[in-house]
C-alpha cells in the first residue's frame, strides 16, 4: 500500500493502487487530489471514469493529473496553464509578474494560488511543474488562446528580472555583500526560464527584449544559447543595443571584427558601463584570436576609460588581462600583482564575482611558481563564495566560473 495513503482503510488504498499499476508519481499526485482513495478510484476506473481500458504507464498519470485539474477552483486552474510557459523552476515573484494580469489573476493573489498548486501536488515544492503537469498545462493553455500571449509575458518578465539583478549586483555601489549574493543566485537559478524566453524572442522576432536580456543575463555569467546569440542581432536593433548584440554575436562566433565593431559603437557615446563590458571582451577575442596588438590597444583604452569612469569591476578586469599577459610571459611577481590589485577592487565594489576570479588568478600564479599550498589556500578562500552565488564548486583550471564573470560577463 502506498504511503500517500497511511490511515485509510487498506482495501481502498489497495485498490487505488492496483488501479494505478503502483506507479509512484501517479500515486503522489492522487494524494494531492483531497479525496478518499475510494473516491479517486471510483473517478478514475469504471465505465465512465478518466482512465481509459488499457491504459499504459502514461496514460494513467495523465488521468491522475486531469482529476486533479477538475478539483482545482477557477482561478487555480487559470494559474496551472499559465505556469505552462516556465521550463524549469521559478519563483513566486517572476510566477505573478507573468501570469498575473490584472483581470482573471491578480499579481497579488498569486503566491497564494501557488500554495494551493503545490497542496495538490501539481507543483513541486521547489516551485516547478513535472513534464507530464506541464504537457497537460500547456494544452489547456493552447485551448485557451493565451499561449503566445503568455509567452510575451514571459519574455518581458524574465528580461526584467536579469536587469534588475543586473542592476542590484553590478551598479549598486553600497548594497550590502548578502544582498548581491542573493541576486547573483536568482540570475543563476533562472537560467532555464532565460533560454526559454531567448528560444520565444527568437520564435517571435522580438529582437529588443531578446537582446536586453542576452547581455543583461551575460553580464551576470549566465550562458545564453548560442542560436539566439546568431539570429537575435539579425532581427535589428536600435543604438546602444546593436552595439552590444556585436559584442554578443562576436563572442559567440569567437570573431574580432564584430567585438570591434561593437567597441567603436559604444565609445562614441562616451564611457557606459557597457563600453567596459565590450573593452573586456575586445581584449580577450583579440588575444584569443591572434590579434596581440589590438588587443594591447584595447586594453591600454580600456583602463583609462575605466579609470575614467571610476568603473572598478571593468578597472578589475583589465587587471586581470594584463595579470594573464604578464604569467604566460613568465613573469610571476607582476601577475601576482595584478592579481592583488583586482582583489581589492572587487573588495572596494562589493562584488563576489571579481573577489572569485582574483583569487583564482591568485592561486594559478602560485601554481606556476610551485607553491601546491599558496594555490590550495587561494582556492579555498574562493570556494565558499562561488557556492554561495550558486556557481560550481570546482575551482582547478580555467574558465570554471571566475573569470568569465569580470567585466560584465561577456
Amino acid at each position: 500500500m502506498s504511503q500517500f495513503f497511511d490511515g485509510a482503510p487498506v482495501e481502498d488504498a489497495e485498490r487505488l493502487h492496483r488501479l494505478l499499476d503502483g506507479i509512484p508519481l501517479a500515486l503522489e499526485l492522487a494524494a494531492g487530489c483531497a479525496l478518499p482513495p475510494a473516491r479517486i478510484a471510483d473517478r478514475l476506473g469504471g465505465r465512465h471514469g478518466l482512465l481509459p481500458a488499457a491504459a499504459d504507464r502514461t496514460a494513467k498519470v495523465r488521468a491522475v493529473v486531469g482529476l486533479g485539474h477538475e478539483l482545482l477552483a477557477p482561478r487555480e486552474r487559470v494559474l496551472l496553464r499559465r505556469l505552462a510557459v516556465f521550463a524549469g523552476a521559478f519563483d513566486a515573484e517572476l510566477a505573478a509578474a507573468v501570469c498575473g494580469d490584472g483581470g482573471i489573476l491578480r499579481r497579488a493573489e498569486v503566491p497564494a494560488l501557488l500554495d494551493r498548486l503545490v497542496a495538490a501536488r501539481l507543483v513541486t515544492g521547489s516551485y516547478a511543474l513535472r513534464g507530464v503537469v506541464r504537457e497537460y498545462a500547456a494544452e489547456r493553455l493552447r485551448e485557451a488562446g493565451e499561449d503566445d500571449r503568455l509567452r510575451d509575458r514571459h519574455l518581458k518578465a524574465v528580461c526584467a528580472a536579469y536587469e534588475e539583478c543586473h542592476e542590484r549586483v553590478s551598479l549598486a555601489r553600497r548594497l550590502p555583500w548578502r544582498e548581491r549574493v542573493r541576486y547573483l543566485r536568482r540570475a543563476r537559478a533562472l537560467a532555464a526560464e532565460c533560454d526559454a524566453a531567448l528560444a520565444w524572442a527568437v520564435r517571435a522576432g522580438a529582437a529588443a527584449p531578446g537582446l536586453r536580456l542576452a547581455r543583461a543575463a551575460t553580464a551576470m555569467g549566465v550562458a545564453c544559447p548560442r542560436e539566439a546569440l546568431e539570429r537575435l542581432p539579425a532581427l535589428g536593433a536600435p543604438g546602444e543595443l546593436a552595439d552590444c548584440a556585436n559584442v554578443l554575436l562576436g563572442c559567440a562566433r569567437g570573431v574580432v571584427e564584430p567585438v570591434v565593431a561593437g567597441v567603436e559603437g559604444l565609445r562614441a557615446d562616451g564611457y557606459s558601463y557597457w563600453l567596459g563590458v565590450g573593452y573586456n571582451a575586445a581584449v580577450r577575442v583579440c588575444f584569443a584570436r591572434g590579434r596581440p596588438a589590438l588587443g594591447r590597444r584595447y586594453l591600454r583604452e580600456l583602463e583609462d576609460a575605466a579609470a575614467a569612469g571610476d568603473d572598478l569591476v571593468a578597472l578589475a578586469g583589465a587587471r586581470l588581462a594584463r595579470g594573464d599577459l604578464a604569467l604566460l610571459a613568465g613573469e610571476a611577481r607582476a601577475a601576482r600583482g595584478c592579481a592583488g590589485d583586482a582583489l581589492a577592487l572587487g573588495r572596494e565594489a562589493g562584488d563576489p564575482r571579481v573577489v572569485v576570479a582574483a583569487l583564482r588568478r591568485l592561486a594559478s600564479v602560485a601554481e606556476a611558481v610551485g607553491d601546491e599550498e599558496g594555490a590550495a589556500r587561494h582556492r579555498g578562500r574562493a570556494l565558499p563564495l562561488l557556492r554561495a552565488m550558486g556557481g560550481r564548486p570546482a575551482l582547478t583550471g580555467r574558465g570554471e566560473g571566475g573569470e568569465e564573470l569580470v567585466g560584465g560577463g561577456i
